[in-house]
C-alpha cells in the first residue's frame, strides 16, 4: 500500500503519465537506523509546493511527481533540517539522507550523570562510492564500550552518551578495511578532525 500523498500539479499544460516519476526518499540517523520523518517536495525556482509525505522506519517514502528539479526538505524533532535539490527527469529517482542530530547541546542526561561524546569530521578526499563508518574504542575499558556510527556525504559522524571520560581510538572505515585512526584524550564532549590519507 503506498503511503498517503498531497500532490499538486504546477504545470499550465497538462501532463501525461509518461511525464511523471517516482520520488524515492531513505532517511536515516547518522548510526544508519531508518528514522519516520516528514518530506516536503517544492518546484526549484519558485518555491511552490508539490508533494508532501512521510518516510517509515521499516519502509522508504515514495511519491510520483512530474518531471522537473525540486528542492526536498526534511524534517524530524529533534535532529536538523536536511535540504538539498533533486532531479526526476526519468521514471525514476532516489535519495538517501543522514539526519543530524541537533547541537546545541549534545550530552546524554540520564539521572544527575552526563554521558559525553565525541563528534567528528573527516578531512580530505572523501573516495567515491565508498561505504564509510567510524566505530570507537575505549583504550581501557569492557568491550561493550564499542560504539559505531554512519559517515554521512559530508564526513560528519558522531558518537553519542560514552560511557567515561577516558581516552579512546576512533577508526574510520571503508567497509571492513580501516583508513584513518585517530586518538582521542579525555573524551570530554570532543570535537575532532581526522584527515584522511
Amino acid at each position: 500500500m503506498e503511503d498517503e500523498v498531497i500532490l499538486v500539479n504546477t504545470w499550465t499544460t497538462a501532463l501525461s503519465a509518461k511525464d511523471h516519476g517516482r520520488l524515492r526518499v531513505h532517511v536515516e540517523d547518522s548510526t544508519g537506523r531508518n528514522l519516520t520523518a516528514y518530506i516536503t517536495i517544492t518546484e526549484l525556482g519558485t518555491n511552490n509546493f508539490v508533494a508532501s509525505t512521510q518516510s517509515k522506519k521499516e519502509k522508504d517514502a515514495s511519491v510520483r511527481v512530474p518531471y522537473g528539479r525540486y528542492i526536498l526538505k526534511i524534517e524530524l524533532p529533534g535532529f536538523q533540517s536536511y535540504e538539498r535539490r533533486v532531479k526526476v527527469l526519468g521514471k525514476a529517482a532516489y535519495v538517501r539522507a543522514a539526519l543530524t542530530v541537533v547541537t546545541p547541546d549534545e550530552r546524554r542526561i540520564v539521572g544527575r550523570y552526563v554521558y559525553p561524546f565525541i563528534r567528528g569530521s573527516l578531512q580530505g578526499n572523501l573516495p567515491e562510492h565508498a561505504d564509510l563508518w567510524a566505530k570507537v574504542i575505549p583504550v581501557a575499558g569492557p568491550e561493550d564500550g564499542l560504539m559505531d556510527a554512519k559517515i554521512d556525504k559530508n564526513g560528519h559522524f558522531q558518537f553519542d552518551g560514552l560511557d567515561d571520560y577516558g581516552n579512546y581510538t576512533v577508526l574510520i572505515l571503508d567497509g571492513r578495511r580501516v583508513i584513518a585512526t585517530e586518538q582521542v584524550d579525555g573524551a570530554t564532549n570532543k570535537d575532532v578532525t581526522i584527515t584522511l590519507p
